[in-house]
């Protein structure tokens, strides 16, 4: 059979094309990853928990201090407070040499308060102003004392007394070590049972750490004027726990 020269030119189009076309799929190959067959699968393993626990004292306070005042106007309830406020600065910053980076306004508004009368729209009886601030202070021996001489300048509001370290970094690395002895125990005893040994650890992962105390204490109403009036605030700080968690795989 004889191919006509339309036929000729499809052919000479087409064989090319089929030719570029094998040779792509001579060439691509499914990527391939190297792996050691065998090396993860004939571990033995041993997955344990461990925990570590130490108790410190706290070094440090962290103290919210608030005033709040009450006037006929937002101007004459703000002044209160700022009075108020200019005593308890002579507390803090005198009387018990805490340094400014260590007293922080946490909250500060000013807003009115209404009385309802049924079928009647609301009205301004008066307005109040609130000044929170927090203190953080060291010398725990004389917290009460703080707490007391606060008061005595005008404070009506004491929240969230908490009690804490400064080292809880330092306290962090200490339980981590006691956990990791812990889970080491842990999978000796286990490994021991069969007659083996453990080698050593393929993976660790921290499960976190917690540690904390903290003390609320309320003080309703407005202070009292007179020094005669208050005795000294007895205020134990007790001992913070740290602890940690650790997993760890074992080979063994």
């Amino acid at each position: 059979m004889t191919l006509n020269r339309r036929q000729w030119l499809i052919a000479l189009w087409v064989v090319p094309v089929l030719l570029a076309a094998a040779i792509i799929v001579s060439q691509w190959q499914p990527a391939v990853q190297a792996q050691d067959v065998g090396a993860a699968g004939d571990k033995r393993t041993i997955t344990v928990s461990g925990t570590g626990e130490i108790t410190v004292d706290p070094d440090v306070a962290y103290v919210n201090l608030g005033v709040l005042t009450k006037g006929k106007t937002a101007d004459e309830a703000q002044s209160a407070n700022a009075a108020i406020y200019e005593q308890l600065n002579k507390v803090l910053f005198g009387q018990y040499q805490i340094g400014e980076k260590d007293v922080k306004t946490v909250g500060f508004n000013v807003r009115p308060e209404y009385s309802y009368h049924d079928g009647k729209e609301p009205t301004i009886t008066g307005y109040t102003a609130t000044h929170t601030i927090r203190v953080t202070y060291r010398d725990l021996d004389r917290i009460g004392e703080l707490l007391d001489a606060a008061a005595k300048a005008g404070v009506n509001q004491v929240n969230n007394v908490q009690f804490a370290t400064e080292k809880s970094d330092e306290y962090e690395m200490e339980a981590m070590k006691l956990a990791m002895d812990n889970a080491r125990k842990k999978a000796e005893v286990l490994a021991s049972t069969e007659g083996q040994t453990v080698k050593g650890a393929i993976s660790i992962m921290q499960n976190g750490v917690s540690g904390g105390i903290y003390y609320g204490k309320e003080m309703a109403g407005y202070a009292m004027d007179t020094a005669e009036s208050f005795a000294i605030t007895s205020v134990n700080p007790g001992e913070i726990v740290i602890s940690t968690s650790v997993t760890v795989v074992y080979e063994f």
